[in-house]
C-alpha cells in the first residue's frame, strides 16, 4: 500500500471531530501534517467516547453523524421541527450530545497525540525528532504537557460524565459498570429506550 494509499484511507475513518478541530483548541501546531492525528481521534472515541456513552448510544450518535455528512448543526434535536432521527420515535438531542463529547474528545485525542509527536520509531528504535524552529524539551518536557493535557480532558470528561447522568437518568434506566474517568469511579446512567439498548459491557 503506497503512501497515498495509506492517508486516504485514514482520511476515510468516521471520526467525531476533525483534525482542524484539535489544532484550534488545543496547543497543536497549525501546520502537523495531514491525517497524522486521525488515529489518535479514532483510539481517543473507543477508549474515552464510546465508554461513557455506552455501545449503542455510541453508534447511534455515529449513524446520525454520517446520515447528516458530519455536520454538527445538522444533527437531530429532539424535536419535531430539526432534522429526522434514523429512529422513529428517537427523541435524542444529538446535536447537544455531540456538544458534549466535543471537548474531552479533542483534549483526549491531543494528549494521546503528543508522544508521537515528540517521538519516532525508526530501525534504529525510539528517536527523538529534531525541530529547526526550538529545541526538544525532552521526556520531561513530554511529561509536562501530557499531564497538563490530562487534567483538562479529565475535567471535560467529567461534565460529559454529569450531563450523560442527568440526560439519560430516568426511573427505567439501568446503572452500567463503574467508570474510571479521571476522577472516582462513578456509574452513567443509560436509558432502557428500544433505540439505546439495554446495559453495555466492557
Amino acid at each position: 500500500m503506497s503512501t497515498i494509499d495509506i492517508i486516504t484511507e485514514k482520511l476515510n475513518k468516521k471520526i467525531l471531530v476533525t483534525e482542524d478541530d484539535i489544532k484550534v483548541h488545543t496547543p497543536m501546531s497549525a501546520n502537523k501534517s495531514l491525517s497524522s492525528l486521525v488515529n489518535h481521534i479514532v483510539v481517543s472515541q473507543d477508549l474515552h467516547i464510546k465508554k461513557i456513552l455506552g455501545i449503542t448510544l455510541f453508534n447511534q450518535l455515529m449513524a446520525e453523524w454520517i446520515a447528516n455528512n458530519m455536520v454538527q448543526s445538522a444533527l437531530p434535536d429532539g424535536t419535531n421541527t430539526g432534522t429526522p432521527p434514523q429512529v422513529l420515535n428517537d427523541t435524542t438531542n444529538y446535536k447537544e450530545l455531540h456538544e458534549q463529547i466535543f471537548s474531552p474528545l479533542v483534549w483526549w485525542s491531543y494528549v494521546l497525540s503528543l508522544s508521537s509527536i515528540a517521538f519516532q520509531i525508526g530501525e534504529a528504535g525510539i528517536l527523538s525528532r529534531s525541530t529547526d524552529n526550538a529545541e526538544s524539551g525532552g521526556i520531561e518536557g513530554l511529561k509536562k504537557l501530557v499531564a497538563d493535557g490530562e487534567a483538562i480532558a479529565r475535567a471535560y470528561t467529567k461534565e460529559l460524565v454529569d450531563y450523560i447522568e442527568l440526560t439519560f437518568k430516568d426511573d427505567n434506566s439501568v446503572q452500567s459498570e463503574s467508570k474510571e474517568v479521571g476522577a472516582p469511579s462513578m456509574g452513567v446512567f443509560v436509558p432502557k429506550k428500544p433505540w439505546h439498548g439495554n446495559k453495555s459491557n466492557y
